[in-house]
Formats: structure tokens, sequence, C-alpha cells
């Protein structure tokens, strides 16, 4: 009898610490941290404190303190987490569309969406738009030719 009730004791002991970690419906996870960094190639950008990200006119934009920058542009200002396509800077956007577009102030180098580069996930929180992607690819103009980068970053308001 002492080993039926030890053996319930430990399976109902197991069972509660497995409920007790089970997520809550409609509780959504907090948005990661923003760093408010991007690479283009092996190039590494990163904002100041001076100049925070802001978003204006549909889109969410980051300049450094050398006048590089990156915006990341909506059909209207994300109200709900979620993920969203990158399309061609010539589309014609939709709710889940986004364009991207970069300017090196070094090389003068203009960099945009391919349209088939990826997704990029927003995270809204308190009313404040976290941007990031990872993996994506931008084309660029040099010398008459076409070419691309590899293009990650993390930018939020």
């Amino acid at each position: 009898m002492k080993k039926n009730f030890l053996a319930f004791l430990l399976l109902g002991i197991f069972a509660i610490s497995f409920n007790a970690c089970k997520k809550d419906e409609g509780e959504e996870e907090a948005c990661p941290a923003v760093t408010n960094t991007w690479s283009i190639a092996s190039k590494n950008y990163s904002t100041s404190a001076l100049l925070p990200p802001s978003f204006s006119a549909g889109s969410l934009t980051a300049f450094t303190t050398d006048s590089d920058v990156v915006s990341i542009e909506f059909k209207t200002k994300p109200t709900e987490s979620g993920t969203y396509k990158v399309i061609l800077a010539s589309a014609t956007m939709g709710d889940t569309d986004c364009k991207i577009s970069s300017r090196d102030s070094d090389s003068g180098l203009l960099y945009f969406g391919t349209g088939s580069t990826g997704n990029v996930t927003v995270c809204v929180e308190d009313g404040k738009v976290k941007t990031r992607g990872s993996g994506l690819v931008l084309t660029y103009l040099e010398s008459g030719d076409e070419k691309t980068a590899s293009f990650t970053f993390n930018i939020g308001e």
C-alpha cells in the first residue's frame, strides 16, 4: 500500500510540474532586446544613442553618426507582432509586406531588398516597433553591374 501511495504521489508531483511550465493561452513572449545594429556583407553599422531609430511616414529608419542609413518601410505602422515579407522596391505593398533600403556613406552604394530575400520579424511592445532579420539579401549597383550582399539587422524604436 505504501508503494502505491508513493508512486501516485510522485506521479502527481510530476504531472503538476509539467502543467506549471505550460504557457498560458494568449500569453505573448517578450520582444527580444534591440541592438540597433545592422550589417551588409562584412561591414557592421550601429546607431548612436544621440540618433535613436524613429518611425515616421510608414518607415522605421536608423542612422549612424556617419550618415549611413537603413530603412524598413511598411504600408502602415505595425500594431501587432508578426512576420512581414520583403518585396521589391517597385512592388505594390500589401498589409504584411515591407521594403528594405540602405545606404553606405563611405561608398555611396544604395542597397535594396530583392523580393526573394526572406522575411522580417516584427515585434510590437507598448506601441513601439522592433524589427529583426537575418540571412536576407540586398541588391546594389556597382560600376553598372547588379550585385548582391548579405544583410542582417536588429532595429527598433
